[in-house]
């Protein structure tokens, strides 16, 4: 898998202008990104594993964890040092967890509750924060379920000091 970025700076609309570099991880497929305050991480299929590429330097660097043993299409999702992956196994729905930035995993049993049902397809499943949809097989047709991938402590909503200043 090759892996070419760029900085997009505010008000720099000549931003593909700037450096590309670029990073190649050996055997990677199906990979999701994801990325913030400064972590980032891609998480890929890697000879049947989940496998976790993660940085703390804005991608400058990265390095390689584990995620799953075995799995196949990984969604992500992250909050700083907090990682949340969802990945596709026999039929099952499993996610896992990372607090400490892409380091280490802490993987959870099936999400859904159905065994063996969940279709197992590029982009047969998502999560968008800490929540996860997915497709369900379970009465013979494609029906969409939605459950929590898992319990981390992330802000609704962040507020930070604003000054304002009005002339009359």
């Amino acid at each position: 898998m090759f892996l070419e970025y760029c900085w997009v700076e505010p008000g720099n609309v000549d931003w593909w202008e700037n450096d590309w570099p670029a990073l190649i991880f050996e055997g990677a497929k199906n990979p999701d990104i994801s990325a913030s305050n400064g972590h980032c991480y891609c998480l890929c299929e890697v000879n049947g594993e989940i496998v976790c590429y993660y940085s703390e330097d804005n991608g400058e660097t990265f390095e390689a964890s584990t995620v799953a043993s075995q799995g196949v299409y990984p969604v992500v999702s992250s909050f700083g040092t907090q990682v949340v992956c969802a990945y596709s196994r026999n039929g099952d729905l499993y996610t896992s967890i990372s607090e400490d930035g892409g380091a280490t995993w802490e993987e959870f049993s099936a999400i859904n509750s159905v065994m063996g049902k969940v279709k197992s397809d590029e982009r047969s499943y998502s999560i968008g924060g800490t929540n996860l949809a997915w497709t369900d097989t379970r009465n013979e047709k494609n029906e969409i379920f939605y459950d929590k991938a898992g319990e981390i402590s992330v802000p609704v909503i962040e507020i930070q000091e604003n000054r304002w200043w009005f002339w009359c």
